[in-house]
């Protein structure tokens, strides 16, 4: 069994020995925190609730559907709040240098017999604040959140009260030699990903007869240079509060349209490649290959005004020879007034999901980035909660 490393904060318990004058207020008697609460947490699995694991691998051995890394748990942070929302307590553990499997507990300093509220980040480091409020306005940059490094948190959850001696909170599994009458809960805390995530699964050609019966004519084809996303916001607070809304200054955006490009991610710049290497889409064919990895990036909420849009950009070709009909023809894909797959509407990329893409050009795009909606590629999206998974790491 794993020993679980965990880190107290204590408040130091002191009473005041002399008299009070008259007229004086009576010291504060602060009582010594008695009660430990061990929490589990449960990370968000990177299957989805509506795909089964797949059984095939990329180029790279990895799952279709699992980027290796991202269930990694590098450090966990909780605290607890009083009543009033300031902070009473908060612990840190760093597991970033922990091989095998990753744990996944923390143990925090309360009073029994009170009322609190408490949150666990984890993959964030160690905020600084004194309440909830400012807990709230803190942000991670999207440049931050990386495969072997997703931040996840909590709800702001209540905790109504706690026994002296040690509470649980996590399945008996994780907690195998606790007493059953040490549990203040027998479910792990669910923590959910900051950022959601675009898997682009295939781009195909399908000459609409509306807008291209010249082009289907032609059997012409289309040469795919570039893949980028803009408008993705560049930060995420901390924390998921419904309740909390912040406003988003115009510009806050980044983009991967070019490297001299203000507000340009290398992240975001999904496929840059010259005119030798730059696949070429058929009627019959798509990109990318079955056995190739997914076109995947990370990206935060985004329910504003500008939308995180993908882009397609490429050239329309003769059927027989590279000699462009149409050059640098942009394509867009926006992530607005979605559906996810359990019928949920989504006003934009909200925290959590996984968003499968696939694309058809089916027109002649437009000739510049400038959005229109006769421009648009037409796409299948799919998006759908990270399921919540519990994970097994025993805990003395």
């Amino acid at each position: 069994m794993k020993p679980i490393k965990s880190i107290f904060f204590l408040l130091a318990a002191a009473l005041l020995a002399a008299c009070s004058a008259p007229g004086e207020e009576e010291p504060e008697v602060i009582v010594p925190q008695d009660a430990t609460l061990t929490l589990s947490v449960a990370p968000g699995s990177i299957l989805t609730k509506s795909a089964a694991k797949s059984t095939t691998k990329g180029a790279t051995g990895e799952d279709h559907l699992m980027r290796k890394g991202e269930d990694k748990i590098n450090n966990i942070f909780a605290a607890v709040f009083r009543e009033d929302s300031t902070l009473l307590a908060s612990a840190y553990v760093d597991y970033a240098n922990v091989s095998g499997a990753t744990p996944d507990t923390i143990r925090i300093a309360a009073k029994s017999d009170t009322k609190y509220i408490y949150a666990v980040l984890v993959n964030v480091g160690k905020p600084n604040f004194t309440n909830i409020k400012e807990l709230r306005e803190q942000y991670i940059k999207l440049e931050d959140i990386r495969v072997d490094n997703q931040p996840m948190c909590s709800h702001f959850i209540d905790l109504t009260k706690l026994k002296p001696g040690n509470n649980y909170i996590g399945s008996t599994e994780t907690f195998k030699d606790v007493p059953a009458d040490a549990f203040y809960s027998t479910n792990p805390v669910s923590v959910y990903r900051t950022a959601s995530r675009i898997d682009i699964e295939n781009i195909d050609l399908e000459w609409r007869e509306a807008d291209a019966a010249d082009l289907k004519t032609e059997g012409a084809r289309f040469r795919l240079k570039r893949i980028y996303v803009v408008d993705a916001k560049s930060a995420a607070a901390l924390v998921d509060d419904a309740l909390h809304k912040v406003e988003w200054k115009e510009g806050d955006y980044k983009n991967g349209r070019a490297t001299n490009d203000q507000g340009y991610l290398s992240t975001l710049d999904l496929l840059s490649v010259t005119e030798a290497d730059a696949p070429i889409l058929t009627e019959n064919s798509s990109y990318p290959p079955v056995d190739a990895p997914k076109i995947q990036c990370y990206v935060t909420e985004n329910t504003g005004v500008n939308p995180t849009t993908i882009i397609l950009k490429g050239d329309i070709l003769h059927k027989d020879e590279d000699t462009p009909i149409l050059s640098d023809r942009y394509f867009f894909v926006r992530l607005k007034n979605m559906t996810d797959t359990q019928g949920k509407n989504l006003s934009g990329v909200l925290r959590n999901y996984v968003i499968r893409i696939s694309a058809t050009i089916a027109g002649r795009g437009s000739s510049d980035e400038t959005y229109r909606e006769n421009a648009k590629a037409l796409a299948t999206i799919s998006a759908d909660d990270w399921e919540v998974e519990t994970q097994k790491t025993e805990v003395n």
